[in-house]
């Protein structure tokens, strides 16, 4: 038999299953010879019918008509078969050669300096505005029949969703958006370079807010309004023991009216003096006692990434003012639980603060 990989399923010779080898690639079929005058009945898996229905379907019926046995019906078949999937190779070179040519054109016009990096399905811009040299990073996610789908952009900037037909329209639409927040990068650029950063870990310009350190173990989370970053917060919010935070709200309730023609740092220090934590040469300086004011007492660390409670801040603090000290919620918990002196009453654990032992409480944490 020329088809070795075909065997007979029965005496007559009328019903043969094999592997029928196309363009190196094996395919299970089936053959069931009816009556002389009938066209054979051809089974197989999903891709081979698929192949067979684009093909010219009177063509293929008078070709498989005229083989009267199995071996000419396979290489009739064999042939039809591999005239597809060789149009189908034209045809996805040719797609991807079109893809490739139309990113290469894009990326020749918007300008190889501006690519930070490229691959076959993602493309990273770095961005610099003209005035303040800010460099800010573009995302690209090319798909794979793209010019005729559009990209999928996210960027490092206050609108983070970018909706654009082409790379070209994306990085035009990033500079006016770039240009558009530059009072509010100018803004945010003042708080990160003068005040103590809690949050953030890595402060950038898609966030409009800043959680900022104060003295005694409290911070300052300010939000602002990315088109008028200079008015008075979006959203303002104190964290720390409770008679160290009602000093700062009562500061900023009494504080003169926020000053729109003054930055939002010019404004808190102007309202929060010497207990704003600020970097070396601006006042109060941040120091390794300020870092030590700031990180969890038990752990040492300001953030915690807690495998099964999220991200953690030691908001937990001592309310003896002498001590002062902040803890991680799980922190503090598990010294809690494993201290002999703690009591529990329903969800809450009572023991002594590690620094001081004053009284402290924490819910568990389940």
């Amino acid at each position: 038999m020329e088809h070795p990989l075909f065997t007979p399923l029965d005496a007559e010779g009328k019903t043969y299953r094999g592997f029928l080898p196309v363009h190196n690639k094996e395919y299970l079929i089936q053959v069931h010879f009816l009556n002389d005058n009938d066209l054979p009945l051809i089974y197989g898996e999903p891709e081979i019918q698929r192949l067979l229905q684009r093909c010219d379907t009177e063509q293929v019926k008078r070709r498989l008509a005229q083989c009267g046995d199995i071996n000419p019906l396979l290489a009739e078949l064999k042939e039809i078969l591999e005239q597809e999937t060789t149009n189908d190779a034209d045809i996805l070179d040719t797609s991807f050669s079109r893809r490739y040519k139309a990113i290469m054109t894009e990326l020749m016009t918007i300008g190889f300096d501006k690519v930070q990096d490229f691959s076959n399905d993602r493309v990273t811009f770095s961005l610099t505005d003209a005035m303040q040299q800010r460099r800010h990073t573009i995302y690209a996610s090319i798909p794979a029949n793209y010019p005729l789908t559009t990209p999928k952009i996210t960027a490092q900037l206050p609108i983070t969703n970018v909706s654009a037909t082409t790379l070209t329209n994306a990085v035009e639409q990033c500079y006016r958006i770039i240009e558009r927040y530059q009072p509010l990068f100018s803004c945010l650029d003042e708080l990160d370079q003068h005040t103590r950063i809690l949050d953030p870990e890595n402060p950038g310009y898609d966030e409009a807010w800043r959680r900022i350190a104060l003295i005694n173990h409290c911070s300052l989370h300010i939000e602002l309004h990315p088109d008028r970053p200079q008015e008075q917060p979006k959203a303002i919010r104190f964290f720390g023991n409770e008679k160290s935070t009602k000093i700062l709200r009562d500061m900023w309730q009494h504080a003169s009216q926020w000053d729109p023609s003054a930055t939002p740092f010019q404004n808190i220090k102007s309202i929060f003096g010497d207990k704003l934590v600020l970097k070396s040469g601006q006042g109060s300086v941040f120091t390794d006692n300020a870092a030590a004011d700031i990180e969890c007492g038990i752990c040492y660390i300001y953030k915690l990434h807690h495998e099964t409670h999220g991200d953690q801040n030691p908001d937990v603090v001592c309310t003896n003012d002498q001590c002062n000290r902040g803890f991680h919620p799980s922190c503090l918990y598990e010294w809690l639980r494993s201290n002999p002196t703690t009591t529990r009453s329903f969800n809450v654990l009572f023991g002594n603060c590690p620094y001081c032992s004053e009284k402290i409480t924490i819910k568990a944490i389940l």
